[in-house]
């Protein structure tokens, strides 16, 4: 924003010179003009040829000042396009809409769970939410994207994941951040993990870092019907 602020007022800035200098430039001349019309034929034609050189300096000086000025005005366009831009796809990125792909972690959850063989969609809340305060900036879990309004529920020997898609063990959680800071904050003692481990005995819980994790778009967009953009 600042560095915007400052590109509008060297373009202001320079438009308000160009202006001064061609009224200026307009009233010297004519200033010359009406001199020089009462001077003698043989001086008159050596004033009218150096105001002829002067006209055509202050032409080039015009020319300059133009393509400064179109020079400002395509780096601001630019300038302002280009986090249009950013900003769009940072929005995508956090609703889901765009597959995204980079480092992190995934963690596979298997073996003996509940007597259905499903793990509680708490939990899976819950592991989805340490991710999220370790600084995950993508989630998927069995391939459906974790979204800001995505759920887990109870289904018929597995979790629905927003409403409609049943996911079973295997699941497989994958997140996109540091993987350091994500594998070291599931594994802190008292950490998810480990509360994991003491409620599933019987499961099987494994951490892998990723060097390149892609993860698909939502099935759902995030609709806002009341929040609007304060202006």
């Amino acid at each position: 924003m600042l560095r915007q602020r400052s590109a509008q007022i060297s373009l202001a800035l320079v438009c308000f010179l160009l202006g001064i200098m061609l009224v200026v430039q307009f009233r010297t001349h004519t200033r010359i003009i009406d001199r020089t019309l009462t001077l003698p034929a043989n001086e008159q034609r050596t004033a009218i040829a150096s105001l002829y050189d002067a006209n055509q300096k202050l032409r080039q000086e015009v020319d300059d000042l133009r393509a400064q000025l179109l020079g400002y005005e395509g780096s601001l366009g630019k300038s302002e396009l280009d986090s249009m831009v950013a900003d769009i796809n940072r929005l995508r990125a956090v609703n889901g809409t765009s597959e995204v792909s980079g480092p992190g972690v995934e963690v596979t959850i298997e073996g003996q769970l509940r007597a259905d063989g499903s793990i509680a969609p708490e939990d899976a809340g819950d592991l989805v939410n340490e991710l999220r305060d370790a600084g995950a900036e993508a989630i998927a879990v069995n391939g459906v994207r974790v979204t800001v309004n995505t759920y887990f529920a109870r289904a018929d020997g597995g979790l629905t994941v927003g409403g409609d898609r049943v996911i079973k063990v295997p699941y497989v959680f994958q997140a996109i951040g540091q993987p350091e800071a994500l594998e070291s904050t599931l594994n802190r003692p008292a950490g998810m993990i480990s509360w994991l481990k003491g409620k599933y005995p019987g499961a099987g819980i494994t951490i892998y870092r990723k060097t390149a994790l892609v993860l698909p778009k939502g099935d759902h967009n995030v609709a806002f019907k009341l929040a609007k953009p304060v202006k």
